[in-house]
């Protein structure tokens, strides 16, 4: 078993992979190259999820993850839906080309956005992050929460 690790410095080319439009794509987790199973997908606007990621790798240490940041066309919070739906399929058929077996959405407004139009067209478990505000709001003993969301997130 190998270890690969890619040190992440936002908006450089040193240690970055170039994805479709000048975005950038991570690869981190551990790559087992005899068992050649298929990553997990993160799909994020820009480097936020990498938080949501490196909780997966906690919790899940021997799946491999792929990350595409989409920072090129960050922020999508002021876009309007067609447009974030677009950029985000966009994403998601580049990691669909690495054969990810799952789909994390570490965006707020794209799952906003494209969640249901993905999940429509896709037969692969698509994992969005907007949904956790219910349980959040179930486990609060003062029944409030702060939720901090985009334009776009609001409107959908």
């Amino acid at each position: 078993m190998q270890t690969f690790t890619i040190k992440f410095s936002y908006k450089s080319k040193k240690s970055v992979y170039t994805a479709p439009k000048n975005s950038y794509i991570v690869i981190m987790g551990i790559i087992q190259s005899e068992k050649k199973a298929k990553p997990i997908g993160f799909f994020d606007s820009g480097i936020g999820g990498l938080s949501v990621l490196l909780e997966a790798r906690k919790l899940l240490p021997h799946e491999d993850f792929i990350y595409y940041a989409d920072n090129i066309n960050a922020p999508y919070g002021n876009m309007v839906d067609k447009k974030i739906t677009r950029l985000t399929l966009e994403g998601v058929k580049y990691l669909l080309g690495f054969g990810v077996k799952m789909l994390v959405i570490a965006c707020n407004t794209a799952t906003a956005a494209a969640a249901n139009y993905l999940r429509g067209n896709f037969s692969l478990p698509i994992i969005g992050l907007e949904p956790a505000v219910l349980p959040a709001s179930r486990q609060t003993k003062t029944k409030r929460i702060l939720v901090i969301a985009t334009q776009a997130t609001i409107k959908c």
